[in-house]
């Protein structure tokens, strides 16, 4: 039984079909406009279709969740890790300020860093890339979040930027690692991640995609009452694209451009 999705993307496929096939005759009759001393004072006729209205009556027949495709899943458990990203950040800056405060000798420079925008946006996209890259491994099938598994990451990552940071002052090893854990333990890290459990939990139970199969044919729609019957209308606009060529630092390509 066709899926909703299906049924549309072959209209719009025999749409764009019935388009080339259109242009197909036009190159061909341009040959005999071209060798023609009359035609060839002719413009050479083309079909465009500026706009398409199509209105598709069906039958809801089966909705069913489809466990191969967790796009809204997916995308509901990014906005959670969006929001953690941004909160966790921005405490994360707070408490290594905090932590440097009796800490003597450090650079100008280096407090510019530590309390500059750019670097928590630097890592905000650190973390996000990290919850994004490895949400596979960090929620299990039943949408539990392995919060042991993202501490220790995340722990390496914000280690790894205090480092990076105080790069530049003279600081021991062992005064650097002081400065680390101290920041950590104000960050108080694990219960940042268990306050992600239910909000992830959630995104898991209530995302998910649903396959939609419908009937559309004469025959399944005709005994059935119109108020049972679903419509979709789509209204598209076709868009030309044109080659150009394209040169950039000695290299050249081609690419397709909208008219």
């Amino acid at each position: 039984m066709p899926e909703l999705h299906h049924i549309l993307g072959s209209i719009f496929r025999d749409i764009a079909q019935s388009v080339f096939t259109s242009d197909m005759y036009s190159r061909d009759i341009s040959r005999y406009y071209e060798q023609d001393p009359l035609l060839r004072h002719f413009p050479v006729p083309r079909t465009e279709v500026d706009e398409l209205e199509v209105q598709l009556k069906f039958a809801i027949a089966n909705i069913d969740l489809n466990p191969v495709q967790s796009v809204s899943r997916e995308s509901s458990a990014a906005t959670v890790f969006v929001d953690f990203s941004y909160d966790l950040s921005e405490h994360f800056f707070e408490a290594l300020d905090d932590s440097l405060e009796n800490v003597e000798n450090v650079a100008r420079d280096t407090w510019r860093k530590v309390n500059s925008f750019e670097q928590r946006i630097y890592l905000r996209q650190d973390l996000l890339k990290f919850f994004l890259s490895e949400q596979g491994r960090l929620i299990d099938a039943q949408g539990e979040f392995q919060v042991a598994a993202a501490r220790g990451e995340i722990s390496g990552l914000l280690t790894r930027r205090v480092k990076w940071l105080l790069q530049d002052t003279p600081l021991t090893a062992s005064a650097l690692k002081k400065i680390t854990d101290a920041a950590l333990k104000a960050l108080k890290l694990d219960a940042q991640l268990n306050a992600l459990v239910e909000p992830l939990r959630f995104a898991w139970e209530q995302g998910g995609d649903f396959t939609l199969d419908v009937e559309i044919t004469a025959d399944k729609l005709q005994g059935l009452d119109p108020g049972h019957l679903a419509t979709v209308l789509v209204r598209t606009r076709m868009r030309n694209y044109l080659w150009s060529e394209v040169e950039h630092e000695g290299r050249r390509w081609w690419t397709l451009n909208p008219e």
